[in-house]
């Protein structure tokens, strides 16, 4: 009886903790994110730049409010101060910003390249249609005169 009330218990609070990933894997990944824009395929580029963006645009005003000083950080093995939190130091701060910008500027070079293949792709795929297009009008035009000129067979008897 009291292992089928502990047990969901423990499966939840496990799951729970698998769900949430540590600072450093939320860094991690979305240093991922960052790089796989560029191995994004042209054709599947639109349905997922959008999820993408949002995802390191909130990861992007996050990191700021922790280079600002918005969020506390915790410091492993450090003494507790007397207010209670533990503010960046200048030097901290501009690691911060360095790192956050450094990872700007490859998404920003990424998704510009992303942006790019996907463009050119379009532009192949509409040149090809366009071309189709160019055939379907001339074989209609030559269907229209074929049809209002006399066939050759069918006119002078001699």
């Amino acid at each position: 009886m009291i292992l089928k009330i502990i047990l969901p218990i423990l499966i939840s609070t496990f799951a729970m903790a698998q769900a949430e990933p540590s600072t450093f894997e939320y860094t991690r990944n979305m240093y991922k994110k960052v790089e796989s824009i560029s191995s994004l395929k042209p054709d599947e580029f639109e349905m997922k730049i959008n999820d993408i963006r949002a995802e390191i645009d909130r990861y992007v005003e996050h990191k700021k409010g922790v280079c600002q000083g918005d969020f506390s950080t915790v410091i492993i093995g450090g003494e507790v101060s007397k207010n209670n939190e533990f503010k960046l130091n200048k030097s901290e701060q501009e690691l911060c910003y360095r790192e956050l910008k450094a990872l700007q500027i490859t998404y920003i070079n990424n998704l510009f390249n992303a942006r790019k293949k996907y463009l050119d792709f379009l532009h192949v795929e509409r040149v090809k249609q366009l071309g189709a297009v160019r055939e379907e009008a001339l074989k209609q035009l030559q269907a229209t005169f074929d049809k209002k000129l006399p066939s050759k067979n069918s006119g002078s008897k001699r």
